[in-house]
């Protein structure tokens, strides 16, 4: 299908699978496709009270295939050969479906319920005309009994058209979540067709999502008869048509909490709707890119402001039974990268005070404290199991604990943080740049071996010599842990044993036992152990071209670029066009995994601002 990508003015056209996401920054979205592959396609409220989302159309629009999807960034076009479908999220309970030029039936599929709420029992709809709006009433029982009533949603619609009556129940066999080993077969109810009878006209339609049935009529009404107040999250002032879609990528994951007065990044949309620590903290290289420093500061505060009593952050809101050992280095790392930032742009009088640098000062040294003291042994952090990013075993004894070098380099970073502020601060810095530089050596003791940063320690002391990409994050936060030697020998190999000839990187060497060619799905067996991640593929390319930059030759330029080229026509071509996905197979470039993911986004936007 031809997929055409506009920015200010400006046309990139390429081939793609026709899905579209949109997002209205509140924790919902909409998203459809040339055909309904999931049963996270259509429109999701995001209910923040219950941290749940809440889905509404499965499918709305012509039956014909589309010849063409344009992306405008805040709203998107399918275009037939004579007329024009328009999907618009107003705000977080508006939806607007303009059509144009058509003449016949426009079908709507409904299926009200919570995300993972899979019982079928005492579900009722029922439609009718009241005020000027067409009014769906959805009920939902406890049983088939319909004696205990449990919820009550209304759907308002307002517009010009005739409905034909349906009232059917339709059964879905959705491919992608079968493919993923996830539940696939649902029904979902098509109350009616809208009937269009005249081509030469545009007709508008908005769609209202509430409780309350008389709230619904009249925030309807005024979206209705009212223009669009436009997201300043999406007026995306960029000449790089590149930049600009990686920009609109990762601001579409944002999320505005109404009920904190707060700004947060979901994992990825459609079903990481959580905010990990570990995820969004990545995902503020983002901000530091847009120049968003209030927001990320907003969010680092947060951070600083929630320490668990060991010393570290919590993995995520709402909790998990998971833990998280690198969340706190990476509140480290991103702290100074903010704080970094503003020194030399001159800005950090306006952002920080003494106070609150004394404040991060204070609980910096704390968690350090803490951590050194109740999660090291012989001076290194340890992690427990499924502690790091790679956080699934997949049925294999595979679960990275013990002694991992990301996690060192992450506390490392924390010490240079403490040097940092207490030279801000102009307090002794002399104890904290010998434990800098103390730390900096035993990691180079310990984990360098023939020449090689090694991926990790065993609590036996032995050395894990599988070849992993995590050596990669290591480079990204301290680039100066190792000798440009020994980061050239470790890249080589590394490089060699997961290198992809699509541009990626497989998630462990492919010569391990444990490697998988292709996505597995949901019982993880190949999400750590052979997906490419889009994240650590463009954080490897950031590297390369970084380490490139220091030997004064281009090594990797090979590398870098393939990488650079592969992301940027995920994003725009393939799973949701405009957003970048979580993973791909290995064995050739696909969206799999979540199809809009956060730091997929904010790394892109990073790789892509460096090569500008």
């Amino acid at each position: 299908m031809d997929i055409t990508h506009i920015f200010n003015k400006k046309e990139v056209k390429g081939e793609g699978e026709g899905n579209f996401f949109l997002s209205n920054n509140k924790g919902g979205y909409f998203t459809l496709g040339n055909s309904i592959i999931s049963q996270y396609n259509g429109w999701f409220y995001f209910l923040e009270d219950e941290w749940n989302t809440y889905k509404i159309i499965e499918n709305l629009g012509i039956k014909d295939t589309p010849n063409k999807i344009i992306n405008h960034g805040s709203y998107v076009d399918k275009l037939y050969d004579d007329s024009r479908e328009r999907f618009f999220l107003a705000d977080e309970q508006t939806l607007f479906y303009y059509i144009k030029n058509y003449e016949g039936l426009v079908d709507l599929f409904i299926d009200f319920r919570k995300i993972h709420d899979f019982n079928n029992c005492g579900r009722i709809y029922d439609y009718y005309f009241e005020k000027g709006c067409l009014i769906i009433e959805y009920k939902k029982y406890s049983d088939d009994s319909l004696n205990v009533l449990i919820d009550k949603k209304f759907l308002v619609i307002k517009g010009f058209f005739d409905v034909v009556d349906k009232k059917e129940w339709v059964y879905r066999d959705y491919s992608y979540d079968k493919l993923r080993n996830t539940k696939y077969d649902f029904h979902v109810f098509f109350p009616f067709s809208f009937n269009f009878k005249s081509k030469n006209t545009e007709s508008l339609i908005v769609f209202r999502f509430s409780n309350d049935k008389d709230s619904a009529i009249t925030e309807c009404m005024r979206h209705y008869h009212n223009s669009i107040e436009s997201n300043v999250l999406k007026n995306i002032d960029e000449i790089d048509s590149k930049i600009a879609c990686a920009k609109l990528a990762f601001n579409n994951v944002i999320t505005r909490f109404e009920s904190k007065n707060t700004y947060g990044i979901f994992a990825g949309f459609p079903w990481f709707f959580q905010v990990w620590a570990r995820d969004e903290l990545i995902s503020c290289a983002g901000f530091l890119v847009q120049k968003h420093f209030w927001i990320m500061k907003e969010i680092l505060m947060n951070y600083w402001n929630s320490f668990l009593e060991n010393g570290l952050i919590s993995n995520r809101r709402p909790s998990s039974d998971l833990g998280s050992a690198d969340g706190v280095g990476w509140l480290f790392k991103r702290t100074l990268d903010l704080l970094i930032s503003l020194e030399n742009k001159h800005y950090f009088d306006e952002y920080f005070d003494k106070e609150e640098l004394v404040f991060i000062y204070v609980k910096l040294l704390s968690s350090l404290d803490k951590l050194f003291d109740k999660k090291s042994i012989n001076g290194l952090i340890y992690n427990d199991a499924l502690e790091t990013w790679m956080d699934t075993h997949g049925g294999f004894d595979d679960n990275r604990s013990g002694f991992r070098i990301e996690i060192q380099a992450l506390i490392l970073k924390g010490l240079e943080l403490s040097v940092f502020i207490s030279k801000k601060l102009g307090v002794n810095f002399n104890k904290h740049e010998n434990r800098f530089n103390n730390f900096k050596n035993l990691i180079v003791e310990k984990f360098v071996h023939d020449g090689i940063l090694r991926d990790g320690l065993e609590f036996d002391k032995s050395v894990d010599f599988k070849t992993r990409p995590n050596i990669f994050l290591a480079y990204y936060v301290c680039p100066d842990l190792v000798s440009l030697e020994v980061w050239k020998k470790t890249f080589d190999l590394v490089l060699q044993e997961c290198w992809l000839d699509w541009g990626g990187l497989s998630s462990i060497s492919k010569n391990d036992p444990l490697f998988q060619p292709e996505h597995s799905g949901m019982n993880n067996k190949s999400y750590h152990r052979g997906d490419s991640w889009y994240f650590i593929n463009n954080i490897a390319a950031i590297c390369l071209f970084d380490l490139d930059k220091k030997i004064g030759k281009n090594i990797y330029a090979q590398f870098s670029e393939k990488i650079r080229k592969a992301s940027v026509k995920e994003m725009m071509f393939s799973g949701y066009i405009g957003q970048c996905a979580e993973i791909s197979d290995a064995k050739e470039m696909s969206s799999k995994g979540c199809f809009a993911q956060a730091w997929s986004a904010a790394t892109l936007l990073e790789l892509l601002s460096k090569y500008k």
